[in-house]
């Protein structure tokens, strides 16, 4: 037992893990582990021929590739299943020789007829949405354990005795053919642990034969113990990302599975949640893409339950402990704190950020929670949010908030410029400013609304079947079918906005430096003989060094665009909520030119409320406290903090070894990260999330990725390993401030 009163992982776990993270460069990767078992979608799969509706045909499909797809058991597994079918379709080849390339993982047999696919080139532009429809979303993992794959085709069945419509009908029935698609896989791996019983030695064969049982039983009914229950869990999401592709979290993994915890002796119960987690980076032998896929979900821990009461429970810590044991991408632990957070959580998660572990983020439930119920949803439902692979917010298996639009506060600023003449003062510039982003902001709404009137090309029976209310409305989660509608509209950018508008106020019109025109001109030419200017810009007041000269402006532009935001709706039931967001935070800044903050063009934004790279001068408390200005009352979904701290700042122990006075882990450097994160959370901040590497040891990874091939980095709102990234990623990375405490 370490120090910290943890267990290590079991001999079974480190093989397990070895062999799930062998590194993209390793000869042997892709005849080892999942890789040898994973193939390409092979042509003649397809349901188009089928006289039948779009959804039943879009269920067969899936149907077909579970009766279909390659099927294994690994040695010493526990939890079995995984994806084995990838895509695109190559001639004459049909298996993934080499899994380290850049393969797009998406396959899904053709279930359109051509009329139908020019009917959807026609509408979209010549993209034919088959397959793939969504992404960032949680399954309703808590239905799926109450009814079981059996109950809820029974539900749907049930309930489409009762119809007439012709298009609920059909909905329904393609719930239920989904979930037989489901059942048959589970069948499929009974069968295989049964018949590799017949030949394996003991103790394996006994294993081998529980696996069947256990297989057999989820095939159906709903899950008895803790093995019954990750089993089935798992083979709920691997069917939900062969429906749709990536980008699924877990939802409140903790609350879901305590219930069958205690039943099972501890050492077992870790173990099988050890297998479990190596499970959920099933796909990282496929490479760089891989990186986004494995480490992009959240699986949310803690935080309230619905009647108010703190929800950590013994499951919470052994998710904490199964991220020690395995240090792999993913999953990522979303811990959601509240006021009244045990101590003892809080030290923990800490302690493992300070060993770098950046694939754990916080998430402060006293702004959430009432941020949510001011918008209009019940309190219980409210402290019920979950977290999806991008940090935003939703109701588990009740909600879809994901994507209704994006404005972009800095490209919006480009066009403000591009369109002022140059003799309007400040006062004028920001409300010309804040009519642009109302009306971009009002276009975004109002085209999503438009596209609801759209033909649906790619209906989700499988996931439909496990969100609240589908079955019982008779529509499709894609349909409008789930308990709240309320999209999400990002506001992205924002931390390059103000900060031009801060030098635009310092360099123009109090130090009149320099014309608007002026800095526009230079804008227009990436600053190319305006060296000088470039200087002043850049030396203006700068986000993230608690200066409210720039704070405030931020403040007020984001809390406009949210304030407008608010003000529009779907329809009478459902409205459009805030997220402050600037993912791909490289390639977006790629296609933007030169900003009147001094940033040349091309170069990366920042991440979401991060500061710009190597403008923190003041440490991470000024970063805080500039951050916690924003109210967080008017940004429901999503408003992330990340931050870089040098692992020296987070190492050291006290000269004589005893607790720091704060320290809930035992190091004072840890304790004094406890009490930043304790101050962020009482001050407002909504997401907290961390790495903690040196520079030196990024540009070392760079030199020598194969000394470096495990080093797992948090990039945005997803963890990868460093050396899988592009060089321009890598880059950002490495330009981030190391802070120290």
């Amino acid at each position: 037992m370490s120090p910290d009163g943890t267990t290590p992982a079991t001999a079974r776990v480190e093989r397990l893990r070895r062999r799930m993270r062998l590194p993209a460069g390793d000869p042997s990767r892709g005849l080892a582990g999942h890789a040898r078992h994973r193939v390409l979608l092979s042509p003649d799969w397809s349901t188009s021929h089928l006289e039948v509706s779009i959804p039943e045909r879009k269920a067969h499909a899936l149907k077909l590739l579970l009766e279909r797809m390659p099927v294994f058991i690994e040695d010493e597994e526990l939890i079995v299943g995984a994806r084995t079918v990838l895509g695109p379709v190559r001639e004459g080849q049909t298996r993934v020789e080499n899994p380290s390339v850049d393969l797009s993982l998406y396959a899904y047999p053709r279930y359109l007829t051509e009329t139908e696919r020019a009917h959807a080139r026609e509408l979209f532009g010549g993209h034919v949405p088959e397959g793939c429809s969504k992404a960032h979303f949680v399954g309703g993992f808590a239905k799926a354990l109450r009814l079981g794959f059996g109950g809820i085709r029974r539900e749907a069945h049930e309930r489409l005795e009762q119809e007439t419509s012709q298009e609920k009908r059909d909905f329904l029935r393609a719930v239920c053919v989904a979930y037989e698609g489901a059942s048959l896989l589970a069948e499929r791996y009974a069968r295989l642990a049964g018949d590799m019983a017949e030949d394996a030695a003991a103790p394996r064969d006994e294993e081998l034969r529980r696996i069947a049982a256990v297989c057999l039983r989820v095939a159906n009914e709903p899950p008895r113990d803790l093995h019954e229950a990750l089993q089935l869990f798992w083979f709920a999401h691997l069917v939900l990302l062969i429906e749709n592709h990536v980008l699924i979290s877990y939802g409140r993994f903790d609350q879901l599975i305590e219930p069958f915890w205690s039943a099972c002796p501890p050492p077992d119960a870790q173990e099988l949640l050890d297998c479990l987690t190596i499970k959920l980076n099933d796909l990282a032998d496929v490479g760089a893409r891989a990186a986004l896929v494995s480490g992009a979900d959240n699986l949310v821990l803690s935080g309230l339950r619905p009647d108010g009461a703190d929800a950590t429970n013994a499951v919470t810590y052994a998710c904490l402990d199964a991220l020690d044991h395995t240090r792999l991408e993913g999953p990522m632990l979303a811990v959601r704190l509240h006021r009244d957070s045990p101590a003892r959580l809080l030290g923990r998660a800490c302690d493992l950020i300070r060993q770098g572990l950046g694939q754990i983020a916080f998430y402060n439930d006293d702004v959430f929670v009432p941020a949510l119920v001011a918008a209009g949803l019940p309190v219980e439902a409210a402290r019920n949010y979950v977290l999806d692979a991008c940090q935003d917010v939703l109701i588990e298996g009740q909600s879809d908030f994901y994507l209704g639009g994006a404005v972009g506060l800095t490209e919006t600023l480009i066009d403000t410029l591009d369109a002022m003449d140059g003799g309007a003062d400040f006062a004028g510039l920001l409300a010309a400013y804040k009519r642009r982003i109302a009306t971009a902001i009002e276009t975004a709404a109002r085209g999503y609304v438009e596209s609801l009137s759209l033909p649906q090309f790619s209906p989700l029976p499988f996931l439909s079947g496990m969100i609240d209310d589908c079955v019982a409305k008779g529509l499709d989660l894609t349909a409008g079918g789930c308990r709240y509608r309320d999209k999400g509209m990002f506001i992205m950018s924002p931390v390059n906005a103000a900060n031009s508008l801060a030098a635009i106020k310092r360099v123009v019109y109090d130090d009149r430096a320099a014309t608007l025109d002026e800095v526009r001109g230079a804008c227009r030419a990436n600053f190319e003989h305006a060296e000088s200017l470039r200087r002043r810009l850049l030396a203006a007041p700068k986000w993230g060094n608690d200066d409210d000269y720039v704070d405030c402006i931020a403040k007020d532009v984001i809390e406009f665009a949210c304030h407008e935001v608010a003000k529009r709706r779907i329809d009478d039931e459902a409205r459009f909520l805030s997220g402050i967001h600037q993912p791909h935070q490289v390639a977006v800044g790629a296609r933007v030119g030169a900003t009147p903050d001094g940033r040349r063009a091309g170069e990366a934004f920042p991440v979401t409320l991060a500061p710009a790279n190597g403008t923190e001068r003041n440490g991470p408390t000024a970063v805080v406290r500039s951050v916690t200005k924003i109210d967080p009352m008017v940004c429901q979904w999503n408003h992330a903090l990340t931050l870089s701290f040098s692992p020296s700042a987070l190492t050291a122990r006290d000269a004589d070894g005893e607790r720091g006075e704060d320290c809930a882990c035992g190091r004072r450097d840890a304790g004094k990260f406890e009490a930043l994160l304790r101050a962020y959370l009482a001050l407002g901040g909504g997401q907290l999330q961390c790495n903690v590497i040196d520079p030196d040891t990024l540009r070392e990874a760079q030199r020598h990725p194969d000394r470096h091939a495990h080093l797992v980095v948090r990039v945005w709102g997803f963890c990868a390993r460093f050396v899988d990234l592009t060089k321009e990623y890598q880059d950002d990375l490495i330009a981030r401030t190391a802070h120290a405490l």
